[in-house]
């Protein structure tokens, strides 16, 4: 069975299918807003680190329906993203002498820049991160909304997971980023 590492970028897990738009070292050529090339019931694992927030709503759905497709019963899915709700909570209780404090000027900036100056390029600011770049962000999750599109693509018991844990012992340890405001969610496919 396979494992699949959906939107890898420069960062290869020996041993799984590593998927990106842009064949390098080891990654296979795939868009991943396209039907994925395996048939179906032909992976065990599914893994995506900070990936479906740079597709829309629906590209990131579908995403998750194909996951859904070649996923074996029993096979489970690992998402780690940004977590919308750790935003606005920063936002609403903005300690400057929290580690964002000491690069952002206030709650409000920080906000600012974790939703628009992390979609588009050139972004000034007042405070020490000065311009944002265009990370490509294009949709948001908080734990119930990816929870309810995992729930309605077909994925069982949606859970909350810490960094590099895991029940699923192939599934511990995969995230590279450092963790910031992250949400990690695991779902299986039901048995038949």
């Amino acid at each position: 069975m396979k494992k699949l590492h959906l939107g890898c970028g420069g960062h290869i897990i020996p041993g799984w299918d590593n998927l990106d738009l842009r064949p390098k070292n080891g990654v296979i050529a795939c868009d991943l807003t396209k039907r994925l090339p395996y048939p179906d019931n032909s992976a065990s694992y599914v893994f995506s680190e900070h990936f479906i927030e740079h597709l829309d709503e629906v590209d990131g759905f579908n995403l998750i329906k194909e996951s859904y497709r070649v996923m074996a019963p029993g096979g489970v899915i690992r998402i780690a993203c940004p977590d919308l709700r750790q935003y606005v909570d920063a936002y609403l209780n903005w300690d400057p002498a929290d580690l964002d404090g000491k690069k952002f000027s206030s709650g409000t900036n920080f906000l600012n820049f974790a939703i628009l100056g992390e979609a588009r390029d050139k972004i000034k600011y007042l405070s020490a991160i000065g311009n944002s770049r265009d990370h490509g962000h294009r949709y948001y999750y908080d734990e119930p909304e990816l929870a309810k599109k995992l729930i309605a693509a077909g994925f069982i018991n949606p859970i909350r997971c810490q960094y590099h844990q895991s029940d699923t012992w192939e599934l511990q340890q995969l995230e590279k980023r450092l963790p910031m405001r992250d949400m990690i969610l695991e779902a299986t496919k039901k048995m038949v």
